[in-house]
């Protein structure tokens, strides 16, 4: 009895968007009830919400150890799986949790995010029918619907779909945020602010709101304005075009390696570009407390080391010395990894990637020390950018999940 009550506090704390509080309660839960997965799963949960990954995937798999025979707990799994973009596994979770609850809408709800997520809309049209089907009023579904028309161009049908979805609750602070960036896919700057601003006044700690809100002030700039149009085409219309990117890099190293640097700030901007305007939103006071402490850490690095890449292309033009060609090179080239690792709440095979780069980036700048530099030099620049290279195309298919 007093676990039960201890669970519906917790629960009512994570409805409330209390994430931490929530945390506390069932840890303290846990320490009188070691053994009880509905806990455990709950924690699970909490976790996630809070982007602690590692840890909400130790709780789910430890409620599965306790009770291998509850669908609940395969959900709860898989949510942590699709948080990580390892969609092939997350979809054989919720298949698990399926083959004992077919007709659930939570579970099906699950299974569309999958597929929306990896820009099978049609796909994922299906599975949310099937959701909305079994529960008419299910509000998750009805936003996941709304954010999959808007994707297919189909925006009076999004529109209609996210009044129904207010209709049935009218103070959804998800249903704020997902209208929110369905209107910056739409171009709809202003009414995306609004949206994102009234969800984060129903429920302040809301990270999905948070960071739209951040997208629409950037997106008052021009500039931004076309980033994120070319994030969107490259998402949904022109899926090959990064891997174009990635090809012009290749072409680059192969034919005319004094053009990479230049090619590579282009390259930047259109990859981080988000992370280029963080680093301009801190100079205002407004805008710099709605970031977080790891957007502004990744924004400042991102910063100092572009500073430094652009610095020694200017002093190899005029010096005409190696060394800064190198510097340049690294610095401009270890902004891929280091940036993705740094600002990612799952690190994969990221870190590994990152610090090999890292060694022979090192290595081929202090090369240039050395009597006859040239030959090493080169050669420790082009494996360099060969394992930039394949980690931006590693990138570019690691949502393929596992």
């Amino acid at each position: 009895m007093q676990n039960h009550a201890a669970l519906e506090k917790a629960q009512l704390l994570m409805q409330q968007g209390r994430f931490k509080m929530a945390e506390q309660e069932l840890r303290q839960s846990l320490a009188l009830y070691r053994s009880n997965a509905a806990t455990r799963a709950m924690l699970s949960s909490c976790l996630l919400h809070q982007k602690l990954i590692t840890e909400a995937l130790h709780e789910a798999k430890e409620a599965i150890r306790l009770e291998p025979t509850n669908a609940d707990h395969y959900h709860v799994l898989s949510q942590v799986y699709l948080e990580q973009e390892r969609y092939a596994k997350a979809e054989d979770i919720i298949r698990v949790s399926l083959s004992h609850h077919p007709a659930n809408a939570d579970y099906l709800y699950v299974l569309a995010t999958i597929y929306f997520q990896q820009q099978d809309w049609e796909k994922a049209l299906e599975i949310c029918e099937m959701g909305l089907h079994i529960n008419a009023e299910h509000i998750d579904s009805l936003n996941l619907r709304a954010r999959i028309l808007n994707r297919m161009g189909r925006y009076e049908e999004a529109n209609a779909t996210f009044a129904m979805a207010f209709r049935g609750d009218p103070e959804n602070p998800f249903t704020y945020a997902n209208s929110g960036w369905a209107a910056l896919e739409q171009r709809e700057y202003d009414r995306a602010r609004d949206s994102f601003q009234t969800a984060l006044s129903y429920n302040p700690e809301l990270e999905f709101a948070r960071t739209g809100l951040v997208e629409s002030i950037k997106a008052r700039y021009k500039l931004y304005q076309l980033s994120l149009q070319f994030n969107y085409l490259s998402n949904t219309k022109l899926q090959s075009i990064r891997l174009l990117l990635v090809a012009g890099l290749i072409l680059c190293v192969s034919h005319r390696v004094l053009l990479l640097p230049i090619y590579l700030l282009f390259v930047l901007f259109i990859w981080f570009a988000d992370v280029i305007f963080n680093a301009y939103l801190q100079l205002n006071p407004r805008t710099a407390q709605i970031l977080t402490k790891r957007e502004k850490q990744v924004s400042a690095l991102f910063g100092i080391m572009t500073l430094i890449g652009i610095g020694g292309l200017f002093l190899n033009i005029y010096a005409d010395a190696q060394i800064w060609q190198t510097i340049c090179l690294v610095s401009l080239g270890m902004l891929f990894p280091l940036t993705n690792t740094l600002r990612s709440t799952d690190y994969q095979n990221r870190p590994a990637l990152t610090i090999i780069a890292g060694i022979i980036g090192v290595a081929a700048i202090g090369a240039n020390f050395l009597a006859d530099p040239r030959v090493v030099v080169q050669v420790l620049e082009v494996i360099f950018f060969h394992v930039i290279l394949g980690y931006a195309w590693y990138e570019s298919f690691l949502t393929n999940g596992e």
